[in-house]
């Protein structure tokens, strides 16, 4: 007779479990995840002009003067062009010393542009404010020992340049972001990469022209005899929904937002469904070609929607011709969904407050420019893990039989 008192108890515990799922079912019954599609508004086709060798490096969408403009960087021509989409004419042009990793327009008397480095002394005119006709207003110093080095003073295995390979100049507080690559070549995985330690992010304060590098973000996850390629820079950056630079390495499906300030380092995870791992190679290399199936990309956020877009590389050489991915997740990086082949450019899209705009070279001269709106759908998971199975076997089919794959390793 002592414990009645918890019958009554212990029938509403059991009431309460009967209609409250477990979590697990309620997800099962909730759609997780978007479909993406890109549909096209309107396109627009430039004339490439007389005068001007294809190939293009950059395209910039700007407003200037109340009206739409696109300004190109031809790396053939070494110009910078400024078209007015409207009218679909060139407005104003001029030329740049050599090829440029990338430029940015903040006003007709300032124009940012980070060239390409020369070999060894990378100082010497890098980082260059024009004006709009290409009239140097300033060169910059970057005052910094690791990239200012003499051989007495510091080891030449130590010493970097910067760099802002397949990334976007952006200007937060008067700085700008810089990767720090390695001016002597190098091996991930081996014993020296560990010796010669060297800063790879920074940022540069175009008002002090101090530049500052991070000592707490370096490599993650590599463990010795991890060996990647190096051939190429190959890690990529956005600025976050709060103005922090958001770091994507090749290799690792995280993502890491440094606090540049308090050099603090915040680590996000965002990860393809279509990839388990990108496995090390074999033996060190520092050639990328056919070494690796895959690589993380290129971050990107439309501040408009509060939306990342990040890019996944599937090797050409490995899945016979290649292609690409795009996943989108939220401004708090929660995976949205993932679609193959997009539309889109999906490397560098340009973001604007009403449209996605994609830039292609037309094969008959000139160039497209692409309006794109982003439509998010609702799927069910279900059909949503089928999807994501099926590029799977799609990929598994394009790969290169077992026998080819296991030359390539060895040949390494």
């Amino acid at each position: 007779m002592k414990n009645t008192h918890f019958l009554p108890l212990l029938i509403s515990i059991l009431f309460i479990a009967c209609n409250n799922p477990l979590e697990s079912d309620i997800n099962a019954d909730t759609n997780k995840y978007k479909k993406i599609s890109f549909e096209k508004v309107k396109e627009v086709k430039l004339p490439l002009g007389k005068h001007l060798e294809a190939g293009i490096d950059h395209v910039k969408y700007e407003i200037i003067d109340g009206e739409e403009i696109l300004i190109i960087a031809y790396w053939a021509s070494r110009k910078l062009v400024f078209y007015n989409i409207n009218t679909q004419n060139i407005i104003n042009e001029f030329e740049f010393e050599r090829n440029l990793y990338d430029f940015k327009y903040i006003s007709k008397d300032s124009i940012l542009l980070l060239y390409k480095n020369r070999q060894l002394h990378y100082n010497d005119k890098q980082l260059v404010l024009v004006n709009f006709n290409g009239k140097e207003q300033h060169k910059y110093v970057y005052n910094n020992k690791l990239i200012n080095y003499k051989n007495d003073i510091l080891s030449e295995e130590l010493a970097v340049y910067p760099s802002l390979f397949g990334n976007k100049i952006e200007l937060f507080n008067d700085n700008i972001f810089l990767f720090l690559n390695k001016q002597k070549e190098y091996k991930i995985g081996t014993d020296s990469f560990f010796i010669n330690k060297s800063p790879i992010v920074s940022y540069y304060n175009t008002k002090t022209e101090k530049l500052t590098t991070s000592e707490n973000l370096w490599y993650p996850f590599i463990q010795p005899r991890d060996y990647y390629p190096s051939d190429f820079p190959t890690l990529h950056y956005c600025m976050s929904n709060d103005s922090l630079p958001l770091i994507r390495f090749f290799y690792s499906s995280k993502l890491f937002k440094w606090d540049y300030r308090n050099d603090k380092i915040t680590e996000y995870s965002l990860k393809s469904k279509f990839l388990d791992t990108i496995p090390p190679m074999y033996h060190p290399s520092y050639f990328s070609d056919s070494k690796i199936p895959a690589m993380y990309y290129s971050i990107n956020y439309d501040k408009y929607n509060e939306l990342y877009y990040s890019t996944i590389y599937f090797s050409y050489d490995i899945y016979n011709g290649g292609s690409n991915s795009l996943i989108i997740a939220d401004k708090n990086l929660n995976y949205i969904g993932e679609v193959f082949a997009p539309k889109i450019n999906g490397y560098n899209p340009i973001f604007t407050k009403d449209y996605i705009i994609s830039t292609r070279e037309s094969k008959t001269g000139g160039f497209y420019i692409e309006y794109y709106k982003l439509k998010l759908t609702d799927i069910s998971n279900a059909d949503y893990e089928n999807y994501i199975s099926s590029i799977k076997d799609t990929l598994k089919v394009r790969k290169r039989s077992k026998k080819n794959w296991q030359i390539i390793k060895e040949s390494i």
